[in-house]
């Protein structure tokens, strides 16, 4: 899986050792003290699985190389290895359970076209203006949602796909504010919201108080070379969400113990359930959505496809 981050992006934030807004929460030395952004809550352990499971059968990943001896097994009794190769080696992935879900989507797709959108209260100045008059925020909003180019429409493709997919999703609100003194006070604008996609695996770890999310943790990878040129490397990096901002910790080979995790960036923000701040309650600028299924219905029909898949290899 791509580890559910579609180009996953830190904004604003200080590196090593500088200072810090969540000392409380992090340490950049002791890579030990930090061993709890590993943890993952009850609904990833129970699901985690399945996820891997659906998306295997969805991208047809489950019948590579790697995989595949999970999906069509060895009949180790009866069957030498050099007879299970050969079984396997001209199986091609099943299409019935990516057709379903593509199905779905372009369904859910389409009602959507039909979906007025409104960014703005009808006849106020207040929001992000009119989606279609170039300039405003709404524009660049729907003309960049992801800030990597992709626009309104094909981002809510893919997540009408994925949450088909999961029956989970995640998904991150990104917006810059920026700040300014002059003689009229204090100036804040908003500039270019984005949205990113984050796949439930990714979710590692959540807090809820009163039934609200107050932290979560985030699970992703990280080119970090600096040039074409070098060895190409991903390092493992969690961002951990607060209330308060945001703290990316990154997993790193050290001498005298095989990894240690260290704090490398961090940023503070303020987000609201609300447009009336003064009655409205600090949230996270991450959502999850479901489907309003209590049966993970896509899991049992990958399974059906994989049943479908070894009897075609036998």
């Amino acid at each position: 899986m791509n580890n559910g981050i579609d180009t996953f992006h830190l904004k604003g934030g200080v590196i090593d050792g500088q200072t810090r807004t969540l000392d409380s929460l992090f340490t950049s030395v002791s890579g030990s003290d930090n061993e709890w952004v590993r943890y993952r809550d009850d609904r990833h352990r129970k699901s985690a699985e399945k996820w891997e499971y659906v998306n295997d059968q969805y991208s047809g990943e489950c019948v590579d190389p790697g995989k595949i001896e999970r999906y069509v097994p060895r009949k180790v009794t009866a069957e030498p290895q050099e007879d299970y190769e050969e079984r396997i080696g001209g199986i091609a992935a099943p299409t019935e359970f990516p057709f379903l879900v593509d199905s779905f989507a372009g369904m859910s797709e389409a009602a959507e076209r039909n979906t007025r959108i409104m960014l703005s209260p009808e006849g106020s100045s207040e929001g992000f203006g009119n989606s279609k008059e170039a300039g405003t925020v709404g524009y660049k909003l729907f003309e960049n949602t992801d800030g990597d180019g992709t626009n309104w429409s094909p981002f809510w493709s893919r997540f009408d796909n994925r949450i088909i997919r999961y029956f989970e999703m995640w998904v991150l609100v990104e917006g810059i504010i920026t700040e300014a003194n002059d003689e009229t006070g204090l100036q804040r604008t908003l500039k270019e919201p984005h949205l990113r996609l984050i796949d439930p695996v990714s979710v590692t770890n959540t807090r809820y108080k009163g039934g609200k999310l107050v932290e979560a943790v985030v699970e992703h990878y990280a080119d970090v070379r600096t040039s074409i040129t070098e060895n190409p490397a991903r390092r493992k990096r969690w961002t951990v969400y607060t209330l308060d901002g945001w703290a990316t910790l990154e997993e790193r080979k050290v001498k005298g113990k095989d990894t240690e995790i260290r704090f490398i960036a961090d940023g503070e923000y303020a987000y609201y359930d609300s447009s009336d701040r003064t009655n409205g309650n600090r949230c996270l600028p991450l959502f999850r959505t479901t489907l309003p299924m209590d049966r993970f219905v896509s899991y049992q029909a990958a399974r059906r496809q994989n049943s479908i898949l070894k009897k075609e290899s036998e």
